[in-house]
């Protein structure tokens, strides 16, 4: 697609100049274009370069997001384990960085929606998604589209299978936060 011909364009100049934030912002929205279009091993890979620049520069603001991006990667890959693994990292990171961080916590809870739904994990993930669109309408805030479209392939499961949880009306963000023990 154009889109990725023009980031690895940017990629190049970015790469000339030394500019190390730009390249991992740039890999980081290629790597969200190949997600989209459910190349989600290249994703990965994109993924991978733009955290590892974002750790050698110390940029902690950035590195939560490619960590989400590889763990959808995992999870299409089959390997739930490390997709579990990446995300809780992603997690804590974006636990750690505040409200500003807040809709990529709930990006974190939609991604391991999607990993408890490929465990099978059918009421825990309802439970999840419940509980991220009730927070979401409230604080009305945009997710990035690798996020929406995994919100989707979760509800679309939860359809065919007829499985539905609401979350408890009183359970807080923090609530399930601590669950997961962080």
């Amino acid at each position: 697609p154009e889109a990725l011909k023009t980031f690895a364009c940017s990629l190049e100049v970015a790469k000339q100049m030394g500019d190390r934030l730009g390249a991992g912002i740039i890999l980081a929205n290629m790597s969200i274009v190949t997600n989209v279009l459910e190349d989600y091993h290249t994703s990965g890979k994109y993924a991978q370069e733009a955290f590892v620049i974002f750790q050698t520069i110390g940029s902690e603001y950035q590195m939560a997001f490619p960590l989400r991006l590889m763990a959808y990667a995992a999870i299409h890959a089959g390997n739930l384990v490390y997709a579990r693994e990446l995300n809780l990292q992603s997690l804590k990171q974006n636990h750690s960085m505040g409200d500003e961080h807040r809709v990529g916590l709930y990006g974190n809870l939609v991604a391991l929606a999607e990993i408890l739904l490929a465990e099978k994990q059918f009421e825990r993930a309802a439970r999840l998604v419940s509980l991220v669109e009730s927070h979401t309408e409230e604080d009305q805030r945009a997710f990035q589209e690798p996020d929406t479209l995994a919100l989707a392939r979760v509800r679309s499961a939860q359809e065919k299978k007829k499985f539905k949880q609401k979350a408890d009306d009183e359970t807080t963000l923090e609530e399930v936060i601590r669950e997961l023990k962080l």
